[in-house]
């Protein structure tokens, strides 16, 4: 089962590791054609602007489109930014494919991305039809869902926040796209003995100020962590994710412990001792992955963390 984690950054250089690269576009390099294609409903090439409201491809807000579209923190300067795409003419929906990706001898992979969204201001511009789906084919078979992004159900068939849709129903649920690059990982992608994959980012965004931006597309034999241990007898942490603010950590010893959380960048954002089993507070975190450290009585355990 593909499992899908929000996070903020993309690594933890101490215990959060990397399986083998298997693909990667930052979009530094304009107009590439060599690492994705991009193409309209009737299959003709369609990266375009015409230098203000109107756009489909690789930019920088410094570059080929109007000064008032903002997205922040991409990696490096440039990113993939559509809006107003059949603004000069091109037929929706419109599609960015990466290259086909060699995964012959992986049983699952991964695949992570940084996703903006200009909220001009009050983040309400998507109307019904609006949306962003992204799929994936192996071995030139059926495309598979993998994130879809669509308008929130506010009541209103216009001007809705766009969100992520969890369930594939066509209504925006999850969390929201901001106008800061927040990164989306998908793991455990099912490869199921095949040799080649293929993801494809369908956009279609009517007239108007609707748009989405991505960056810095990743796919991995494994994203895993690879310093994770045990060594602490009958260690739980719960509820994981954790959902209300409060999380409960227990041992067989129910000796003291300190208690430290890290962002996948490698941060301290948490450190806290308690002196027996029980409940830490961190209302105080984003949501996101985080890798939780345990130290009691010498022996130390770390494990994933997910807060939602």
């Amino acid at each position: 089962m593909k499992k899908i984690y929000f996070t903020l950054a993309t690594l933890f250089i101490t215990v959060l590791s990397f399986g083998q690269l298997l693909y990667i576009e930052d979009f530094e390099v304009p107009g590439d054609g060599s690492n994705y294609t991009t193409s309209d409903a009737n299959g003709a090439i369609s990266e375009f602007s015409d230098g203000s409201s109107d756009f489909f491809l690789n930019t920088s807000e410094a570059l080929t489109i109007s000064g008032g579209y903002v997205v922040s923190s991409p990696n490096g300067s440039n990113y993939f930014a559509a809006q107003d795409i059949d603004g000069e003419g091109a037929t929706r929906p419109l599609t960015l494919t990466t290259k086909s990706i060699t995964v012959t001898g992986h049983s699952t992979i991964d695949i992570g991305m940084l996703i903006a969204e200009d909220d001009d201001g009050s983040n309400q511009d998507w109307d019904d039809p609006d949306y962003l789906h992204i799929t994936y084919s192996i071995d030139g078979g059926l495309p598979q869902n993998l994130l879809w992004i669509e308008g929130e159900d506010t009541g209103s068939t216009t001007n809705n926040p766009p969100r992520i849709d969890t369930n594939f129903d066509g209504e925006g649920n999850g969390t929201e796209i901001t106008s800061t690059f927040a990164e989306y990982i998908v793991f455990d992608i099912p490869i199921s003995g095949g040799d080649e994959i293929v993801f494809t980012f369908e956009f279609d965004l009517n007239s108007g100020d609707e748009d989405i931006a991505i960056d810095y597309i990743r796919v991995y034999s494994d994203w895993v962590l690879s310093a994770e241990r045990n060594e602490i007898e009958n260690f739980t942490a719960y509820p994981n994710p954790v959902v209300d603010g409060r999380l409960t950590i227990t041992t067989m010893s129910n000796a003291a412990k300190s208690v430290q959380i890290f962002d996948v960048l490698g941060k301290q954002v948490l450190a806290t001792d308690i002196q027996q089993n029980g409940a830490i507070n961190v209302e105080s975190l984003n949501a996101g992955v985080y890798i939780l450290k345990v130290v009691e009585e010498g022996k130390t355990s770390t494990s994933r963390l997910l807060i939602e």
